[in-house]
């Protein structure tokens, strides 16, 4: 894994070493054969989701693969999975939403705000915006091609119900992280902190943000 590193992409590198880490850590340093894994999948099976089971078959695999030991994988079946659409959230449940977050995590309201307006992608745009990035006069956002997903420089139109807020960025320096100040919020920071309130409002694994 240490040896793909350079060329896998940060939340891809932290899923494989999650992955292979959890599966170690069940193995507890006994020697690693076929009936071992066939042990290991057997558990995860009765506890896991099918997903979380298929994205372990898949990488491990892989990771076996890597070390000319696929043949530890023989009798792992693959599991059909249907995956389930993310809900979208109706009016009533954002008033909710957005009363319990300016209550106790209006930052994180605030963050949501950005997605809702300006359809910055959390992780990968929003996470690394910049004060500077924003043209308070010209009422747009620069999204850099380092950050957006097809790599070209774009601009985005603040809308006129969003700009107020936009607004009070202005004092902060160019060079800082809109979300974060002088380092950017971690790749789950904005992830977990809306699951926990979504959990707390009672909504299932089907809402997102």
């Amino acid at each position: 894994l240490e040896e793909r590193r350079g060329g896998l992409r940060v939340k891809s590198f932290q899923t494989f070493q999650s992955i292979i880490g959890g599966f170690l850590a069940w193995v507890g340093g006994r020697v690693i054969t076929p009936d071992l894994v066939v042990g290991f999948f057997a558990g995860l099976r009765q506890t896991r989701h099918r997903t979380t089971y298929g994205a372990y078959r898949s990488l491990l695999l892989r990771a076996f693969r890597e070390i000319g030991l696929a043949g530890m994988m023989d009798g792992i079946e693959r599991l059909k999975t249907v995956k389930t659409p993310a809900k979208y959230f109706q009016k009533y449940q954002v008033e909710r939403l957005k009363k319990y977050l300016l209550e106790r995590d209006p930052e994180l309201w605030f963050f949501c705000q950005f997605v809702y307006f300006c359809f910055l992608r959390p992780r990968r745009e929003l996470r690394f915006l910049k004060i500077g990035d924003i043209h308070f006069d010209e009422n747009k956002i620069l999204v850099p091609g380092e950050i957006s997903k097809n790599k070209k420089s774009e601009f985005v139109t603040i809308p006129m119900a969003f700009r107020s807020a936009v607004m009070g960025l202005a004092a902060r320096s160019p060079g800082e992280f809109v979300f974060g100040g002088v380092k950017p919020w971690s790749y789950n920071n904005s992830g977990r902190r809306f699951r926990r309130a979504l959990d707390a409002l009672g909504f299932g694994s089907e809402y997102k943000l």
